[in-house]
């Protein structure tokens, strides 16, 4: 499949652009059948993005457009687009692999390409029932933003609850033609209070799942909220 698309495209139209946008929206295919995973690996320096409205075109015109039908991972060095692509990639399923140096880049590639090469199950959900009736528990990431679940890599859920009940957490997804079922009792009873780091993903996962919001309703507020959310980390994050 992948060999079909590269034949299609006329080399100084496609790969010479520095439009981000319109190469991207070529790889998103019309249906996705339930036994595949669509995978696009970007390797960019992000060039074309300083100019004004194209990172917001990007991440929400695209992230719309795609509706979680490719997973986007993005190599490239470490610059300040690095923080677009990690809301980007965030939004779509995927993640960023930044490297200091151009031989660097070589490694991250290799070491991306292991990490996805095992789908086990997409459409993930996950989701919690505490066993207190009161308590409410919500987990993250969320929506289109729910990566697949890769062979021998780690698959990381993070959460808030207003109470530190025990809670069962199931996780579910599906690939050729089966179904992924995982049922797990969580406990407290041991539990470590989170650090500074682990409050700061828990931020940024938020913050994603109200640009998502935005994705779908536009409404500006919830890229306000967002902000107001990671502030209180200095993280550098570009939301719009």
């Amino acid at each position: 499949m992948g060999e079909e698309f590269l034949d299609k495209i006329l080399l100084g139209s496609f790969f010479s652009t520095a439009d981000l946008h319109h190469p991207l929206l070529q790889i998103v295919p019309k249906k996705v059948e339930k036994d595949e995973v669509h995978t696009t690996i970007l390797i960019s320096n992000g060039e074309s993005l300083s100019k004004k409205g194209a990172a917001r075109s990007l991440l929400y015109d695209w992230t719309r457009y795609n509706a979680g039908k490719v997973s986007l991972f993005i190599l490239g060095m470490n610059d300040p687009n690095t923080c677009i692509f990690e809301t980007l990639t965030a939004l779509n399923r995927g993640k960023v692999f930044t490297s200091h140096s151009y031989r660097g880049l070589k490694r991250k590639l290799s070491k991306l390409l292991k990490t996805i090469h095992n789908p086990v199950a997409k459409n993930m959900v996950c989701h919690a029932i505490s066993k207190s009736p009161q308590a409410k528990v919500t987990l993250f990431p969320q929506g289109m933003q729910t990566p697949c679940l890769y062979l021998e890599q780690p698959y990381v859920i993070l959460g808030e609850t207003d109470s530190l009940d025990d809670f069962i957490l199931f996780v579910q997804g599906r690939l050729k033609g089966r179904w992924l079922n995982i049922k797990k009792t969580i406990s407290f009873l041991n539990a470590k209070k989170g650090s500074k780091a682990l409050r700061q993903e828990l931020a940024l996962q938020k913050a994603y799942h109200l640009c998502e919001q935005f994705v779908l309703d536009l409404d500006p507020n919830h890229l306000v909220e967002a902000e107001a959310l990671v502030k209180p980390f200095d993280l550098e994050v570009i939301f719009r």
